[in-house]
């Protein structure tokens, strides 16, 4: 790299912690990175640092992983596939903790304000049965210990922003439903143990292996469903 003209850039911590399976990364936002990895189910995976805590010396950290599952894209959206698209969002589900003192994760439909206005949300068990199902998943889930978890239909927004900061979200997601224009699965992952985690290259490879683990799921759910 020449001097002067370009500036170096430094490799961000977190990306380091994918070791080897690493193929690139890119800055994709002010705040995201995306990581394309080897040897995964899906291409890659979009980091967004948040910061937790505050004081005027240090400020912690917790990382939101996503990563996308591309079912039927826009050039090959039509009703049937539109159809498709309201039978899956039935499918939604995310991470619960159970338990007092040995909590134990369990994927449960989500209830969230959109089901209010789209009756026609009618949660289903079938994937929640699968991941349920899945031992090795659900001892990484209880292993990871994430923070949030949960497993979405993309809905026409960024998912590399926040819900505070798009004006009309739940607008969006209603028109979105009733004339989606491609299909896709979206897995979020909260994790906020780097920050006390001993072996954070450890910790990131079983991120790693639990959406992949989610995402060889979500390729096969759609014979359950059609």
């Amino acid at each position: 790299m020449e001097k002067g003209s370009k500036r170096y850039r430094a490799t961000p911590d977190i990306v380091k912690y994918f070791g080897t399976l690493v193929e690139r990364w890119e800055k994709y936002a002010a705040d995201c990175i995306y990581v394309k990895l080897k040897n995964m189910d899906f291409d890659g995976i979009l980091i967004r640092a948040i910061p937790v805590g505050f004081d005027l010396i240090t400020t912690d950290i917790k990382y939101l992983f996503a990563c996308e599952v591309e079912v039927v894209p826009e050039n090959e959206m039509n009703h049937k596939y539109r159809e498709l698209y309201r039978k899956l969002k039935n499918l939604e589900c995310e991470i619960i903790w159970k338990g007092k003192l040995l909590k134990k994760a369990v994927f449960h439909p989500i209830f969230d304000e959109l089901r209010a206005y789209i009756p026609q949300i009618e949660s289903s068990k079938t994937l929640i049965e699968i991941l349920h199902a899945n031992k090795d998943l659900m001892k990484l889930v209880n292993k990871v210990k994430p923070e949030e978890l949960n497993v979405k239909l993309y809905s026409g927004i960024d998912i590399t922003k926040s819900i505070q900061s798009i004006n009309n979200f739940l607008k969006l997601q209603i028109n979105f439903y009733y004339n989606p224009s491609k299909i896709a699965w979206i897995v979020k992952l909260t994790e906020g143990r780097y920050v006390i985690s001993t072996n954070p290259y450890k910790l990131t490879t079983e991120i790693c292996s639990l959406l992949n683990l989610i995402v060889k799921e979500l390729k096969n759910i759609i014979n359950f469903v059609v």
